[in-house]
């Protein structure tokens, strides 16, 4: 009887052997109080935010210079309401 294959670890373990040097790296980053204070951001967001927008200002001068190369639209709430 032949063993079964040997599975490879879920992406949970390796999230699991990352997630101390994260916290590590983000803690010691220069702008890390700025993503960690953003409203919703928790441990886990905050760290993604950073390296989604990245910490050089000088490539997004303003906020209109930002939606175009991360494809993040501006969105206005409406009630419904004209």
């Amino acid at each position: 009887m032949a063993s079964a294959p040997r599975r490879a670890p879920n992406r949970n373990h390796y999230v699991a052997l990352l997630d101390p040097e994260v916290k590590t790296v983000f803690a010691a980053h220069p702008a890390a109080a700025l993503f960690r204070d953003l409203p919703g951001a928790g441990a886990a967001l905050a760290p993604r935010l950073c390296v989604a927008f990245g910490t050089l200002r000088t490539l997004y001068p303003d906020p209109a210079s930002l939606p175009k190369p991360t494809s993040v639209a501006l969105v206005r709430e409406k009630s419904g309401h004209p």
